[in-house]
């Protein structure tokens, strides 16, 4: 998709190069800044190729999709309760 949008710009590696140079940016913005938000993403190879190719809308979609994912950890599962009806052996 991203691919398809820097084809149809004028200044096709331009316009590449400012997208790579702003998700890397926001890649290490949130990385430093990571403790206020409670997540700080590792600086990897997959992490810097999402940010460099996707731009902000990448570093955004890696936030959104780990934040959920961290927070369904941290809820008490409860078991469920036995059912009266049924006779326990």
């Amino acid at each position: 998709m991203m691919f398809l949008y820097y084809m149809r710009r004028v200044h096709k590696i331009r316009s590449f190069l400012a997208g790579a140079c702003s998700g890397l940016l926001a890649l290490l913005l949130v990385h430093y800044a990571g403790t206020w938000i409670g997540y700080s993403p590792a600086l990897n190879l997959l992490h810097v190729l999402q940010a460099g190719i996707l731009g902000v809308p990448g570093v955004i979609l890696m936030v959104c999709c780990t934040l959920p994912s961290e927070k369904l950890g941290q809820i008490k599962r409860t078991p469920p309760k036995r059912c009266p009806f049924f006779i326990q052996h």
